[in-house]
């Protein structure tokens, strides 16, 4: 499966479906992955730097350590999420449900 990048870089994966799976490590700028099922994968130590994940299903990922600036976060479900030290600066976040997300030591200064 392929995950497409608004920064015409495409990172395959070997997985036919994005869901409870680990995607730790990987350049994800910009992944265009807005309204996709994610649910309980992990992407520590990641990059989705201005990633589009609006309206993702992101219950239970794991994001920590994970670069997160500029991402579109917004209406997403985040809930149970893990962002410790994550760097989400200047993230949308709007109507997004944060509902029991650890952002402990996390970086979310907005601008």
């Amino acid at each position: 499966m392929k995950i497409y990048c608004a920064t015409d870089q495409h990172v395959e994966v070997p997985y036919d479906r994005l869901y409870n799976i680990r995607l730790d490590n990987l350049n994800l700028h910009r992944a265009q992955l807005e309204e996709t099922d994610l649910s309980n994968s992990s992407f520590v130590n990641s990059n989705l730097r201005g990633a589009f994940l609006y309206k993702a299903n992101l219950r239970g990922c794991n994001f920590e350590a994970t670069n997160l600036i500029v991402a579109d976060l917004r209406e997403a479900n985040l809930s149970n999420a893990n962002l410790k030290n994550c760097l989400a600066n200047s993230a949308l976040f709007e109507k997004a449900n944060l509902e029991g997300a650890d952002f402990r030591d996390a970086n979310i200064v907005s601008c």
